[in-house]
């Protein structure tokens, strides 16, 4: 039985451009964001993501910062406790986590909640914000 997730992608562009985000997509730090309301998987909300993006460069969010975590909580959620696929996994190696867009770059930023990761029955690879509190970020199946 799948759960029920929302999805949230988020589309980098050139860093050095003024970013112009297409219609109800959110703009932050050089990037769009949007949230997809749809019921998947973290593979089908990745694959969703590159597919759907309207610069063909779109993947589930990456979160580098506090700002950024709030942003995405607060602003593309609209601070509702939904629970939202973000773009970690530690697929490669149990216990390191790391951003599936950005060739497995490492976490210098992380939020999790209290007690997490925790890689529960040993089946969790892939990380969602809004698990339990705000923000927060829970490793998930």
């Amino acid at each position: 039985m799948a759960l029920r997730f929302f999805v949230l992608s988020v589309i980098f562009v050139c860093a050095s451009a003024q970013i112009f985000c297409p219609e109800r997509w959110q703009n932050y730090d050089q990037s769009c964001y949007k949230l997809i309301e749809e019921e998947l998987s973290w593979d089908e909300a990745s694959t969703y993501c590159q597919e759907n993006s309207p610069f063909n460069c779109g993947h589930l969010a990456t979160i580098h910062d506090d700002l950024e975590n709030e942003f995405i909580t607060y602003v593309v959620l609209c601070g509702h406790k939904v629970r939202t696929w973000i773009g970690a996994t530690d697929r490669k190696e149990e216990g390191t986590f790391t951003w599936d867009a950005h060739d497995q770059e490492l976490f210098s930023y992380s939020n999790w909640k209290s007690g997490e990761p925790n890689n529960a029955f040993g089946i969790e690879d892939c990380v969602e914000i809004n698990r339990g509190r705000l923000g927060k970020w829970n490793d998930c199946k």
